[in-house]
């Protein structure tokens, strides 16, 4: 098992800070998961990219999340499909 040290914007890499300021400035604190990632600057700073895509466009914050829980829920759904269809094909 890995341990990840969370950042807090004190503690992260320096390439990484701008996405923690992000966060704090968007939803008013550091999630656990942006505080993990942030170990990998490369990593960190293409979450950064995605999260000013996602919320840069011309969609309201109401359906960039209901976007976001479809694409979750969507996914789950697959992954149960592709899961039990591989289970029953015997080789």
């Amino acid at each position: 098992m890995f341990n990840y040290q969370i950042h807090s914007i004190e503690t992260a890499p320096e390439k990484s800070k701008p996405l923690l300021e992000l966060f704090t400035h968007a939803i008013g604190f550091v999630p656990k998961l942006a505080g993990a990632i942030v170990n990998s600057p490369v990593l960190a700073n293409s979450l950064l990219g995605l999260f000013k895509n996602v919320h840069g466009g011309s969609f309201t914050e109401v359906e960039v999340q209901v976007l976001l829980l479809n694409n979750a829920v969507t996914w789950a759904y697959m992954r149960e499909l592709i899961q039990s269809q591989t289970q029953t094909i015997s080789y």
